[in-house]
């Protein structure tokens, strides 16, 4: 896992629909999952060295509960994690407060 550019945050209010929230009921805080990215733009965020918001498709979650068809995070970089639009990758996540997220790691898949 990435140390660097790991802080993004799924915040509530950069997608207007289609995010799912997790379910509450003793469940792990864990999140991986296969998705495409279907958009990444750079848009005001709470930490502004976190800017890019890359928004997946959720093509099948591998463990955890989310029951969303659509996810999405910030990162410092697109690039820098390796992430395309278009592209297919597990992504590592933990929730943190509420619906919100923190993203960990991608991995590309085919």
């Amino acid at each position: 896992m990435r140390s660097r550019a790991v802080a993004g945050f799924l915040a509530a209010g950069l997608l207007a629909t289609g995010c799912g929230s997790p379910q509450r009921a003793q469940e792990t805080t864990s999140l991986r999952f296969v998705g495409t990215v279907t958009s990444i733009g750079m848009r005001r965020t709470p930490d502004p060295w976190f800017r890019w918001v890359v928004t997946m498709h959720v093509d099948e979650v591998l463990s955890g509960t989310y029951d969303g068809s659509t996810f999405a995070f910030v990162v410092h970089s697109p690039s820098q994690e390796h992430l395309r639009e278009g592209g297919r990758y597990e992504i590592d996540a933990e929730r943190t407060t509420g619906p919100d997220y923190r993203f960990i790691a991608a991995t590309a898949r085919k």
